[in-house]
């Protein structure tokens, strides 16, 4: 990359970047407000039994109390450091996208457009803004970042192969602590690996069993994290239609769709998940008319071109 395209890329990247502080700056003194009260922790004694031992009925996230207790200590009323942390992680998680895109072989305009995307969507405004959802920022960016060493891992052979699994599992632990949520992770790396050998024809068994070994660890963190909250006496996860249970249908689909299409809505999310469940379909066929036709467009384009394995791997 030559000076002047450097240049240029990070003219638009501060450009950017200042955008989304311009954007998020109403809500960088905001108070805590509704489910906020029930993350202050500014009572907690910050020790090593405390940070793993205090925990909601329903959540255990250790360095999301961590996180806000020593913050909290400081100052018990003063949220500007919250704000602006979750606003930092934000950024850097649209950064390392970018950059994993460069990395895959898209162009400057591409990646540096998905890090605008990332950085100024409306579906991001809830997390960024709120007091309570620091757990949901460094989930998603340690979870990601996880997924992504792994995949380096499986296709790598050079002499830090093992250092980039050690660095997934270590950041899958992370990610799970932070929140419950990043145990997508999980089937997310056993599906990894079956694409993997079904792409490159893997049919020799010892290359099949190494790549199950490598995914073993990944689901005993997960069984260890289910007894350690079994052992808090936290519910365990059931499957229902409650907001906080495993739902196992069309709302899988509802979910996918959601997600593929909100990072280029013309409002927040939450509102078009209130007019899904009020029955608001006008407002609901308006609102994602436009962003189904550019994912559409988007997906066709993927496909097109070169790095059109990205639609299943």
């Amino acid at each position: 990359m030559n000076k002047k395209a450097l240049l240029l890329q990070f003219s638009f990247l501060l450009v950017i970047s200042i955008a989304a502080i311009i954007i998020y700056s109403p809500s960088i003194n905001a108070s805590y407000f509704s489910d906020d009260f029930l993350y202050k922790f500014h009572d907690t004694k910050i020790n090593l039994k405390s940070v793993f031992s205090v925990h909601h009925h329903y959540a255990y996230r250790p360095v999301e109390m961590f996180f806000l207790a020593v913050l909290q200590h400081a100052s018990s009323e003063n949220t500007w450091p919250i704000h602006f942390t979750n606003l930092f992680l934000h950024l850097l998680f649209s950064a390392s996208i970018m950059i994993w895109m460069r990395k895959q072989g898209f162009s400057r305009f591409s990646s540096t457009l998905a890090f605008a995307i990332m950085a100024l969507s409306q579906a991001n405004s809830h997390a960024v803004s709120s007091l309570d959802t620091f757990s949901q920022i460094t989930s998603s960016l340690f979870g990601y970042m996880a997924i992504i060493l792994f995949v380096n891992f499986i296709k790598t052979q050079t002499r830090f192969k093992y250092l980039l699994y050690i660095s997934s599992l270590l950041l899958t632990i992370i990610a799970i602590f932070c929140k419950e949520s990043a145990m997508f992770i999980i089937p997310s790396v056993f599906m990894i690996s079956i694409l993997y050998l079904i792409k490159y024809r893997c049919t020799r068994p010892e290359t099949i069993v190494k790549i199950v070994v490598s995914c073993a660890p990944f689901l005993f963190v997960a069984v260890s994290f289910m007894i350690l909250r079994k052992q808090l006496n936290l519910p365990a996860a059931e499957i229902g239609p409650d907001r906080y249970n495993i739902g196992l249908g069309f709302n899988i689909v509802k979910n996918m769709a959601m997600t593929l299409t909100q990072a280029i809505q013309s409002h927040s999310s939450v509102n078009l998940y209130f007019d899904i469940v009020n029955n608001r379909w006008i407002n609901v066929i308006i609102t994602m008319l436009l962003p189904c036709v550019l994912a559409a467009l988007s997906i066709w384009g993927v496909y097109l071109s070169k790095h059109r394995f990205f639609l299943y791997y």
